[in-house]
C-alpha cells in the first residue's frame, strides 16, 4: 500500500513539469507570424550542413551547435522541405510558409520535452 502511494506521488511529480514543458513548448508550434532571430539562423545552419554534409563552424560561439545539427540530421530523415506539399497557388502561399516554421518548431518542442525529463531524472 506505501509503495502505490509513492509511486503515484513520484509520477505526479514527475507529471507536473513535463506537462509544464509540453505546454510551454508545443501549445502554438506554428505562432505565425512571430519568427524568431535564432529560428532562421538554427535553419540555415541546418540546411547548410544538408548541403554539403560538413558541419560549417562560425567565426565565433554564437549558438550550440546541437540544435542545427540535430534538425540537420532530422530534415534528412525525414526529407524536409519535399514532404510539404505546396498547393500551386501562389510562390509565397501564407499555408505552406506556415508548414515550414512548424515542422522544425515541433521537432525542437519535442527535443524540448525530452530535455526536460533528462534534467528531471539526472538531478
Amino acid at each position: 500500500m506505501l509503495n502505490a502511494i509513492k509511486s503515484r506521488r513520484t509520477i505526479l511529480i514527475l507529471a507536473i513539469p513535463i506537462g509544464l514543458s509540453i505546454f510551454t513548448h508545443l501549445w502554438n508550434p506554428v505562432g505565425f507570424p512571430a519568427i524568431y532571430d535564432d529560428e532562421d539562423l538554427y535553419i540555415e545552419r541546418a540546411f547548410l550542413v544538408l548541403d554539403d554534409f560538413t558541419v560549417t563552424w562560425p567565426q565565433y560561439y554564437d549558438h550550440p551547435y546541437f540544435g542545427w545539427v540535430f534538425l540537420a540530421g532530422i530534415f534528412a530523415l525525414i526529407d524536409f522541405p519535399n514532404i510539404i506539399v505546396d498547393s500551386g497557388n501562389s510562390i509565397l502561399d501564407l499555408h505552406s510558409i506556415e508548414q515550414l516554421y512548424t515542422v522544425p518548431r515541433v521537432l525542437m518542442g519535442l527535443l524540448a520535452v525530452v530535455d526536460t525529463f533528462l534534467v528531471y531524472r539526472i538531478s
